[in-house]
């Protein structure tokens, strides 16, 4: 080390013209190539390493059905008829808008337009579903006969009256009960608009599916409260925002919109949008945050030392450093990624620590009178080794990333430990070079200005007090680090207040899907049929889709037992089928309405007497909206019902759907629409099984169970759930694996230094301290580790030894712990404070992953600081003082 040392001492003090010139050459011409071919590669998938079984399996799922990853437009309609009327319209003009923009939107689905999905309900009805209906068929064969002859309102109140003739079981009461707010509205549709807009929105199909069922084919929520469009828009993974254009687009359209229905609530959101809004807050806030570190440290700098022009050739030797860096990454990467591009406010932040210990050293050997030369010779022979050693621990920290399978983070641990070193040396040659060039000899009655620590000394002045309090704040920590979990939520990392993430929160709470799916792929529909029933059972799995939904089940067999049942209903005259009479029977209307009027009076007495209070209520006030609509009409001088007709013409429409459900007619795979057949089967052949979770699968506990659990029937099973999962592992796993890589290799090189076992274990007693302190900081703020902060850790061990070195190494040169405050622990003071102020502009990002990376980072180095300055010279005070 010594050698290479004298070698950089030469090269800055004897060839010190040349020096800079390469110097500078290499850094212009850094700049210049990476302008020219550094490209920005957004596509997360890519931060996973293709040897991996996992993602093989996903990429092959991918290459047969193509890109699943959709944009989804959610629209929130009012809960009522006319709300969701309302949300169909939008719906059209918006995906008619889109359409005409293939270049950028390549599917646009808002609805699938298939008569056959509804009509033969019976024959997609699952084994269970099936023999339910048709044993609620079969154990109502008059009621339902009856209701396919009605032909006039009159018929329509007789027929209810009708069903209150019949013995109601307990389980056709709970059916009731279920149907009671649908039945509400058809005893008012025929005289109020409104019961009769929310009865055709209860359709026959929701109520005999058991969810929300648009006739029209839309994409509604099971339970009818979101509306969704699905777009796949064209990605550019060479751009931050890979969906830049199509989400402007898109983006301009909504708000467009937005002024023609100011009613309705609707956002976007989706993986695709998810990442671009990631990309565009992570490029944005690191610019800025890159900024104001530099702009930070920089003024931190020139009022320590109270003078400009050599703080300023340190921040140029950084620049210098961190352009050669840029150019590294540009030659070797090509390319750098949402993991990798935080690299500059690494290095803005660790690179100038070099910069600070040399420049402190700098000022004392220039009170010994010496000129430039020597004082450069006498600050690299006694800091520098310190210097240098402290970046090789630092860049053996981030290196010890390429023992883990995440390729994201082996990237990232490359270029960060190349970039310091290379920031190193350029703090070793250039800027003494620079102090050669634009320095001048100290005159007379020019003394060193830099920061003054001499009055910390007294803090040693009772090193066994100082040690006692830090070991009771380090027992008092213990209990509440290993209450510090892992949360591997990534949509918790993002920023919370923005469209996609509060819409991707407002599907996991109000439905039953989800953007993010769990898939499966086989040429068997047999194996098809079986995988998707024994999936069905499982506890974590809310529902499946796949193209036996769509598809007849048993088709023959079923539409033999449907005749079989249909045989029981009297052929009704073709010429009465699908005709209701359109001549007015308003007082046969009136009589039967009385006589349900006077029904519910009696149930409503019955109730009152079983002390059925709600019951009760509700029967009565069902007897007085009917007394209400009589008067209203017999008040009439042309008595007439006032939607006689809307009414009638949407029974109509149930009976004929009822009808249709009925008489079934197979049909088969090559009718289903391009749109709908393109999901369940790919190019070659292979049919999908998509699964969705029943609980949030952001929450990294309930997606370990989903994909746990799906995995004991379907080993294989993919989708992007599935490779969160597995990259969270082996990031968890190389979280470990760095660190304890990180500790090993740093106590070699610190012992390799030292000659002796002490002084390693002490730096490495401290630094656990310090992280002691650091986890219960961060139970009590609420900081939990994830994916974005982990890496702190390596960090914050290389920096800690990096100041525990400078403080052994000088104590060992010195023997006096009053020379640490002199030059040391000044320049410590300054390199913690820069590092703060470089990673500590991070944590008022809004991408909350980098904020508390930011945070933790900043209070961790001040822990360092502390304990650095403070307990280290209290250990060797208690050091006999004698020189070696």
């Amino acid at each position: 080390m010594r050698r290479f040392l004298d070698f950089l001492t030469t090269l800055s003090t004897r060839y010190t013209v040349l020096t800079l010139t390469i110097a500078m050459a290499i850094a212009i011409a850094s700049i210049w190539y990476s302008f020219e071919n550094l490209k920005f590669d957004t596509d997360q998938d890519h931060l996973i390493s293709d040897k991996l079984e996992y993602y093989q399996t996903y990429k092959k799922f991918l290459k047969e059905f193509g890109d699943w990853e959709y944009i989804y437009v959610v629209v929130k309609p009012k809960p009522t008829y006319q709300g969701r009327l309302q949300a169909k319209v939008f719906a059209n003009r918006l995906a008619s808008k889109l359409n005409q923009r293939p270049d950028l939107f390549l599917s646009v689905v808002h609805r699938i337009e298939f008569d056959s999905l509804n009509n033969n309900l019976l024959l997609l009805a699952s084994d269970k579903e099936f023999e339910e209906f048709t044993n609620f068929f079969g154990e109502n064969k008059n009621s339902l006969q009856d209701f396919l002859n009605i032909k006039k309102v009159s018929d329509w109140y007789g027929y209810v009256n009708s069903l209150f003739d019949q013995n109601v079981d307990p389980e056709k009461e709970k059916h009731l009960e279920k149907y009671w707010p649908s039945f509400k509205h058809s005893l008012q549709a025929p005289f109020d608009n409104h019961s009769l807009n929310e009865l055709k929105d209860t359709n026959l199909l929701t109520m005999l599916s058991h969810r929300y069922m648009d006739p029209d084919g839309y994409l509604f929520s099971e339970n009818g409260k979101l509306l969704f469009l699905r777009i796949l828009p064209k990605k550019d993974f060479s751009q931050m925002e890979i969906i830049a254009k199509p989400l402007s687009i898109l983006r301009s359209t909504l708000d467009n919109l937005k002024i023609k229905f100011p009613d309705l609530e609707f956002g976007i959101t989706g993986k695709p949008v998810l990442q671009n809004d990631e990309a565009v807050s992570t490029q944005s806030d690191s610019e800025w945050a890159g900024l104001a570190a530099f702009l930070l440290v920089s003024l931190l700098i020139f009022l320590t030392f109270r003078r400009f022009k050599r703080p300023l050739m340190a921040l140029l030797a950084l620049f210098i450093g961190i352009s050669w860096t840029t150019g590294f990454v540009t030659l070797v990467f090509g390319q750098i990624n949402l993991i990798t591009i935080v690299f500059a406010i690494i290095l803005i932040g660790l690179g100038i620590d070099y910069g600070i210990h040399f420049l402190s050293r700098y000022e004392q050997e220039l009170l010994s009178n010496l000129t430039l030369k020597d004082a450069i010779k006498n600050t690299t022979k006694h800091t520098g080794r310190a210097i240098l050693l402290g970046a090789l621990t630092s860049a053996t920290a981030f290196a010890t990333a390429l023992f883990t399978d995440f390729l994201g983070l082996q990237e990232l641990g490359i270029i960060a430990g190349v970039g310091i070193l290379l920031c190193c040396l350029a703090q070793l040659t250039v800027f003494p070079a620079l102090i050669m060039v634009f320095g001048k000899s100290k005159s007379k009655n020019q003394a060193p200005r830099m920061l003054n620590c001499s009055r910390l000394e007294f803090l040693t002045k009772k090193p066994l007090l100082v040690l006692s309090i830090s070991a009771l704040v380090t027992l008092c920590s213990l209990p509440f680090v290993f209450k510090i979990g892992f949360d591997s939520n990534l949509l918790k990392l993002q920023d919370q207040k923005s469209e996609s993430v509060i819409y991707e929160n407002l599907i996991q709470n109000n439905t039953d899907f989800s953007t993010w799916f769990l898939a499966y792929q086989t040429k068997r529909l047999e194996d098809l049929k079986i995988k998707q029933e024994q999936v069905k059972k499982l506890s974590t799995v809310k529902r499946t889709e796949s193209i036996l939904d769509v598809l007849p089940q048993n088709p023959k067999k079923r539409i033999k037992k449907i005749s079989a049942l249909t045989k029981i209903f009297s052929k009704k005259d073709p010429t009465t089928k699908n005709h209701l009479s359109a001549f007015p029977d308003t007082i046969d209307t009136i009589g039967e309405m009385k006589k349900l009027k006077d029904r519910f009076a009696t149930l409503a007495n019955k109730a009152l007497r079983s002390g059925l209070e709600e019951e009760f209520e509700e029967l009565n006030k069902m007897g007085n909206l009917l007394d209400q609509q009589i008067k209203f009409v017999v008040g009439l001088k042309t008595p007439k019902i006032p939607f006689e007709g809307p009414f009638l013409s949407y029974l109509k429409q149930s009976q004929d759907l009822l009808s249709d459900i009925l008489s079934p007619k197979p049909f088969y795979e090559a009718e289903l629409p391009q749109n709908l057949l393109s999901i369940y089967k790919g190019k070659n052949g292979y049919y999908s099984l998509t699964i969705y979770p029943k609980n949030d699968i952001w929450d990294p506990q309930n997606m370990e169970e989903f994909i746990s659990e799906v995995r004991t029937v379907i080993p294989t099973v993919t989708g992007a759930p599935i490779t969160t999962y597995e990259s969270a592992k082996r990031m968890i796993n190389g979280f470990a694996l760095v660190a304890f890589l990180t500790s090993l290799l740093v106590l070699l090189f610190v012992f390799l230094e030292f000659r002796n076992f002490s002084v390693p274990l002490l730096v490495y007693a401290n630094l656990l301290l310090c992280f002691l302190w650091l986890g219960a900081f961060m139970y009590f703020k609420g900081i939990s580790i994830n994916l974005a902060n982990f890496f702190a850790l390596p960090v914050l061990i290389g920096t800690g030894i990096d100041h525990g070195i400078h403080i052994f190494h000088h104590f060992k040169e010195t023997r006096s712990v009053k020379a640490l405050y002199s030059s040391t622990v000044p320049a410590i003071i300054m390199s913690c404070l820069t590092t703060i102020c470089g990673f500590g502009s991070l944590a008022f990002v809004r991408h909350q992953g980098l904020a508390s990376f930011g945070l933790i980072m900043a209070v961790g180095t001040f822990i360092i600081m502390i304990s650095s300055v403070i307990l280290l010279p209290n250990v060797l005070a208690l050091t006999p003082t004698k020189s070696e």
